[in-house]
């Protein structure tokens, strides 16, 4: 009688560590005082005192619990490496600045910034990669913007931007055509 060892899953690290991904915080969107110049006009209000308003609201937001939260899920017929370098790929691709990496009893875990815009200020990405057979990968992807009750599409465009540029990454690691 042979016993079988589940074969163990390379953490995420490893799995990344042959693309170099660089931490380095790289300025993406448009900062607070930009959005402030460019809606300041349409309120009638100086600029600065629009970015004192826009502050105040976040705040407030924040205070109350409000939140604005998306959440997608998606299948990948690849292997798992293939699907986690994909993910790191797209978010880098994006200009989306990963912020946290870490392996996860069923996978691992991508978190990243979502940059401020004229639609909202800014949140959080988070990719869970679940390895559920040799080929079969679930992404669950959620978006979170803090102080927003209404994030106008941003975290649902955020999220399908990431999950096409899996599919593409994916297709090119996996040699798909």
């Amino acid at each position: 009688m042979s016993s079988t060892k589940p074969k163990k899953r390379p953490s995420i690290r490893h799995i990344l560590s042959a693309d170099a991904l660089k931490k380095e915080a790289v300025q993406s969107g448009m900062s607070e005082k930009e959005v402030a110049g460019l809606l300041a006009p349409i309120a009638g209000l100086p600029s600065d005192l629009f970015q004192l308003s826009m502050k105040v609201g976040d705040a407030l937001g924040k205070t109350l619990g409000i939140k604005s939260v998306k959440k997608v899920e998606k299948i990948f017929s690849y292997p798992y490496a293939s699907v986690v370098r994909a993910t790191a790929l797209a978010l880098g691709s994006l200009e989306q600045q990963i912020t946290a990496l870490f392996d996860t009893p069923r996978g691992s875990a991508i978190e990243a910034k979502l940059p401020t815009d004229i639609f909202s200020l800014g949140g959080t990405l988070f990719f869970e990669i679940v390895e559920e057979s040799a080929s079969r990968v679930r992404v669950i992807g959620s978006s979170e913007i803090k102080g927003q009750m209404f994030d106008w599409g941003k975290g649902k465009r955020g999220l399908q931007d990431v999950l096409d540029k899996i599919e593409h990454y994916g297709n090119l690691l996996s040699g798909v055509a």
